[in-house]
């Protein structure tokens, strides 16, 4: 055994002589690695990091352990690896020519149950192998059942069955879950549909807050918990079998399918798969929703030809939901079969017979009262949609108006913005229009003061009207389109400072000086000298005591007047 290992890397040489095994154990022979056959390798996943390990102990102490080989049933003098493969692989990659192995003549459903479930009672085996082995046994044609290859492995059938489905996976959730991405919860969820809805899934969950962004070689790729996509699938395809209105076991409602009692998507048909699923239901919501729409126009029909009230009114019983041709929960009110119904109200045509289109009630016969608006209707159902139809015209066109209207204010902008500036009379307009704003709503005393003053507006303006009267808006409009050009810019910069001076919130003045240089000393200075200058202008008036007593009784006889005008007690 030494000299073989010691030339491990030899060209290849003869096989030895068969050692003699003990009775009941299997040949142990060195066997060249070029007449081994791989029939196949259900570990498709090792541990990189492992594998070199392994090959550093194979290139200094050789294989410590043998393989398992069985003759090739039909290739003479070569054998098919059963066991072993890690070995062999690593034997491979360390340039051995030969390697130790036991070789056992096995029948094909042997061969089988080394190869497969051998390999799976290795450390680290990743789960995605474990569902091919389980699957490859199962559809080996050998009669191998979950329960049996569960008693084999040492495993609950339920684990062998949920294992052997993930083969079931479409491609590229088959990387994923050999990437982490996917943990095994949510593969279990995902390999039990169709491969369409498998496709579904990746494409909802990756637009969706369930996923997630992962960095995998440099490459960023999506990755997944299994809450979200567990969550996904009961909302968006399960139903619950339980609260279906058509009958479960009929299989005339859509041959295709068949009965639901039967299906292999009803996950009470198959609790070793679908256990987590808690309630009795339904994988596939489109063979769901076709088998309650087949039972429905069924059960219309036979209320139509039974009855002879006429027509019978579609209705839903969830809020919210609107379909063609069925009336929303808005518009009408369930009336219970005790109800006496006043004959005022059956003339009005309210009253009406209908059968419940969804929900738990789905299929009954109902009896309701329509809005006010629509009893008149023949249809109430085409009624209302015609309104609807009719408003969602109105509020498209209005949508449409406003976009133009936009539109073309968003033009005149550019249009003003390249004209104020070359155009003289398109500015003088720009400006007379904004001082008209300015004053029609903002025309305070400080104002009025100023356009008196500086810009000698007559006194009678301010008296037209009411403060915010068309008459007023208009007579400003006619003044400030009146004034000369030259003036209208610094009218209204004088109308921006009287509104900032009046306001003891604006900085904007204290600034503006402060920027000029101009010190509160300074402006103290300069407004008592102008209170001087004025004090020297004014020419001082002499009065003698009787003007004065006369002015002084006056005065008090008109505060005495306002007093009592007022209302104070004892004016």
């Amino acid at each position: 055994m030494a000299k073989r290992a010691a030339n491990r890397i030899s060209p290849p040489i003869s096989p030895a002589p068969v050692l003699e095994a003990a009775a009941g154990q299997h040949a142990l022979q060195y066997v060249p690695l070029a007449s081994i056959d791989v029939v196949r390798n259900t570990r498709q996943h090792y541990d990189e990091p492992a594998m070199l390990e392994l090959i550093q102990s194979i290139r200094a102490h050789g294989v410590m352990q043998s393989v398992t080989l069985r003759p090739h049933p039909e290739a003479p003098g070569r054998y098919q690896l059963a066991a072993g493969h890690r070995r062999f692989f690593a034997a491979q990659r360390a340039e051995l020519t030969e390697i130790p192995a036991g070789i056992r003549p096995l029948t094909d459903r042997q061969f089988l149950e080394v190869q497969l479930l051998e390999n799976l009672q290795r450390e680290k085996v990743h789960p995605a192998d474990e569902a091919v082995a389980f699957d490859e046994l199962l559809t080996s044609g050998q009669g191998y059942t979950a329960e049996e290859i569960g008693l084999l492995v040492g495993k609950p059938p339920r684990f062998v069955a949920q294992r052997a489905q993930l083969v079931q996976l479409v491609p590229a959730w088959q990387e994923a879950l050999r990437e982490g991405r996917l943990p095994l919860g949510g593969a279990h969820a995902l390999a039990r549909l169709a491969a369409e809805h498998q496709e579904q899934a990746q494409t909802q969950l990756n637009q969706g807050y369930h996923a997630d962004w992962v960095e995998i070689g440099g490459v960023r790729k999506r990755t997944y918990d299994t809450a979200g996509v567990r969550r996904w699938v009961k909302d968006s395809l399960s139903r619950n079998l339980a609260t279906a209105a058509f009958p479960k076991d009929d299989p005339d409602l859509f041959p295709v399918a068949g009965a639901c009692t039967t299906c292999p998507k009803r996950t009470g048909n198959c609790l070793y798969l679908f256990q987590d699923m808690g309630t009795d239901r339904c994988l596939d919501a489109g063979c769901f929703e076709t088998k309650r729409n087949n039972f429905l126009e069924r059960q219309l029909a036979l209320i139509e030809q039974t009855l002879d009230g006429g027509p019978v009114l579609r209705i839903t019983d969830e809020w919210g939901n609107r379909r063609p041709g069925v009336l929303n929960r808005y518009d009408y009110q369930l009336v219970a079969e005790e109800t006496e119904i006043a004959p005022e109200v059956l003339e009005s045509g309210r009253f009406r017979q209908a059968i419940v289109m969804d929900g738990h009630q789905a299929g009954q016969l109902v009896h309701v009262l329509v809005k006010a608006e629509l009893a008149q209707a023949a249809d109430p159902v085409g009624a209302r949609q015609a309104q609807e139809a009719a408003e969602k015209e109105k509020s498209r066109q209005e949508k449409a108006a406003t976009v133009a209207k936009n539109r073309q204010m968003n033009r005149a902008y550019q249009k003003l913005q390249e004209g104020i500036q070359a155009v003289p009379a398109l500015r003088d307009a720009v400006l007379i229009e904004v001082l008209v704003q300015q004053l029609e709503y903002t025309l305070t005393k400080a104002k009025r003061q100023v356009l008196q003053q500086v810009y000698n507006w007559p006194d009678e303006l301010f008296g037209q009207g009411g403060s915010y009267s068309t008459e007023r808006k208009q007579a400003i409009a006619r003044q400030v389109a009146a004034m000369p050009t030259t003036q209208l810019l610094p009218m209204l910069l004088d109308m921006w400072l009287v509104g900032w001076h009046t306001s003891e919130y604006d900085s904007h003045i204290p600034k503006l000086a402060a920027a000029q240089g101009w010190t509160p000393e300074l402006l103290d200075a300069e407004v008592a000298e102008a209170k001087a200058r004025r004090l020297a202008d004014k020419p001082m008036v002499e009065m003698s005591e009787e003007e004065l007593d006369a002015k002084l009784a006056a005065t008090v006889k008109r505060l005495d007047a306002q007093a009592a005008g007022k209302g104070v007690p004892g004016a």
